[in-house]
């Protein structure tokens, strides 16, 4: 049986050439109809490579002219709300990166137009699909832990460990979304709250070892305003706590999440390999089934988002498909961000609230 033609255009040229347009692709029936970029030469570079009909310097335009069915908004975060916002005004389902919105007030907003209008809402939280993520939540609601008691979550990259590791841009720019918090911090927070419920108190501390980066054209520097080291404290609703060290500096990196119950235990090690633990026992390797796995040559990055991806197109195409984080999610990761940076800003612990919408 052929499947309903799904049509997507595409705002962004980045992380939306490396994953986004080709895994778009990679699903059946779905055709990548239009890319923008505020550079009109790099939508067109885009557009080339990809194969796709209509490349426009103007997103705005290409709503107006493009018939799609979907719009996917591959930007920088401060852009998100206009963005999000005049897709919708426009009868068309929307795909968002995150960090969702700048703050709760946007995202309040976006989640209210986006359910007024009955369209198909997503966040773009590819890393729940990652195998050893989703089998640990597989295994948190069978119960392995018990009632979760202590996780501990280090995610330590060196992509900042030196002054000119990385250029200045938007990213070092805290006004306008910048920072490893929002880049890596919201997969992070949107992960905890799938599988442990809602965080109640946040305290933080967010910040830099270089006040400066180079600029890219190699004249001058930028000042860092916005966090690429983060520490958190979390607080859930269960009365489990949760301790966070996220940074740029680690150099080598890793990733390693660990997380211990009444009954047993659960660790994640460099986003790969699953282990388990139970009474007083030691770490054993724990069996990912291959039905989590989806086998995509190139980037790792794709598997978990071609995933998210189907969800999404199913459920445009009116199909029941499993669920992925929505725009009500964007504002639960967004008032949990909101709080952990007002914390570090006054130097106290934050209750978090989540406006109900």
């Amino acid at each position: 049986m052929s499947l309903q033609p799904v049509r997507v255009a595409v705002i962004g040229t980045s992380f939306a050439s490396a994953v986004q347009i080709p895994g778009f692709q990679l699903l059946p029936g779905v055709e990548v109809v239009g890319v923008a970029s505020a550079r009109e030469e790099r939508a067109a570079q885009a557009a080339e490579k990809f194969g796709i009909p209509n490349a426009y310097g103007d997103w705005r335009k290409m709503l107006d002219e493009v018939e799609c069915d979907v719009v996917s908004i591959v930007t920088p975060p401060y852009l998100h709300h206009e963005m999000a916002l005049a897709t919708i005004e426009r009868g068309r389902h929307v795909f968002c990166e995150k960090p969702f919105a700048m703050n709760v007030d946007e995202a309040v907003e976006m989640v209210q137009a986006a359910e007024r209008s009955g369209l198909v809402h997503g966040v773009d939280h590819e890393f729940r699909y990652r195998p050893a993520r989703t089998r640990l939540k597989e295994l948190v609601d069978a119960g392995h832990l018990g009632e979760p008691r202590v996780i501990r979550w280090g995610w330590l990259l060196g992509m900042l460990a030196e002054p000119n590791s990385r250029a200045w841009s938007w990213w070092s720019d805290r006004s306008k979304g910048g920072g490893i918090f929002g880049a890596l911090g919201s997969h992070l927070i949107d992960s905890l709250l799938w599988w442990f419920g809602d965080v109640v108190e946040v305290t933080a501390q967010l910040g830099t070892f270089f006040p400066t980066r180079p600029m890219p054209d190699g004249k001058g520097s930028g000042e860092v305003t916005a966090d690429e080291d983060v520490a958190l404290l979390l607080q859930f609703a269960s009365g489990a706590r949760c301790t966070v060290d996220l940074s740029g500096y680690g150099r080598p990196g890793r990733l390693m999440l660990e997380a211990y119950g009444s009954d047993g235990a659960l660790a994640i090690e460099d986003d790969e390999r699953l282990l388990t633990a139970t009474g007083r026992g030691g770490w054993e390797p724990a069996e990912i089934p291959s039905r989590l796995v989806r086998a995509i040559s190139g980037d790792p990055r794709l598997g978990p988002f071609v995933e998210l991806a189907d969800r999404l197109v199913t459920r445009v195409r009116g199909g029941e498909a499993p669920d992925f984080a929505d725009f009500r999610q964007g504002l639960r990761v967004q008032a949990v961000m909101d709080a952990a940076r007002l914390g570090a800003d006054e130097g106290r612990t934050v209750k978090v609230e989540t406006p109900s919408v």
